[in-house]
């Protein structure tokens, strides 16, 4: 008899296949299985496509498992919901499959959840970018490390959006106080304040009436600049 070569024994092997749902291997604990309970039941699988009956006196005559292995591990695969016995003894997988579908679930939930994480991140991330450049610009220099932090401080400690952040710093250089301490002090006083947007800024501003010089007053802005000005009501000392 021929001897086979190595090539013809790797097929034998790789056509001799238990194919595994890795969404099984990925979510078992969530699910609360043993690794010997899974092990079990890609044994399940195997047989089944072996075509061995799935009851307990073929498990008990056709697997490796002893009576009380085969009698507590199916036990415990009906509690847990992964296996279900008809009247006749037999073996229904149906169930392993109704799970591998609710991980299905699970699995996509959390791809389209670290999806949306990514494109928040994204746009904190332009959002930031955009402030900074801004800041660089009026600053008329390149920020410090320290003033960069200033700024990450303000979207996260104050929960500050870019838009208040920017009007903070238009209310800055309106006064012609083009620093990091001033403009802090203004988030912090519209932060206690509970200014979360423009809306809330601009419903305090509809009490006051504009001042004459608004003109003279714009004019300090740079003209490439929005002209929405915010008066003079939030004066911090």
């Amino acid at each position: 008899m021929k001897k086979k070569q190595d090539s013809e024994i790797m097929l034998d092997i790789l056509v001799d296949t238990t194919s595994i749902p890795n969404i099984l291997l990925e979510y078992y604990k969530e699910f609360k299985l043993s690794e010997i309970e899974v092990i079990f039941l890609i044994n399940l699988l195997r047989w089944k496509q072996k075509g061995i009956s799935l009851d307990i006196e073929s498990l008990n005559e056709n697997t490796g498992y002893s009576p009380l292995e085969i009698s507590q591990m199916v036990t415990d695969l009906i509690e847990k919901g992964f296996v279900s016995m008809n009247k006749k003894g037999f073996l229904n997988l149906n169930c392993f499959f109704d799970k591998m579908r609710e991980a299905w679930g699970w699995q996509e939930a959390k791809v389209m959840r670290i999806a949306g994480e990514k494109d928040m991140v994204t746009d904190i991330d332009k959002e930031f970018s955009y402030i900074y450049k801004k800041f660089q610009e009026e600053m008329g220099r390149p920020l410090s490390g320290i003033e960069g932090e200033q700024i990450k401080d303000w979207f996260s400690t104050l929960s500050m959006g870019g838009e208040l952040i920017y009007e903070a710093l238009k209310k800055a250089v309106l006064l012609d106080k083009r620093n990091f301490q001033y403009i802090n002090k203004i988030l912090l006083d519209w932060h206690s304040k509970g200014y979360k947007n423009l809306k809330d800024l601009e419903k305090e501003t509809k009490k006051y009436t504009p001042k004459q010089n608004d003109k003279k007053v714009k004019n300090k802005f740079r003209e490439d600049q929005d002209a929405n000005i915010f008066e003079d009501v939030f004066e911090v000392d």
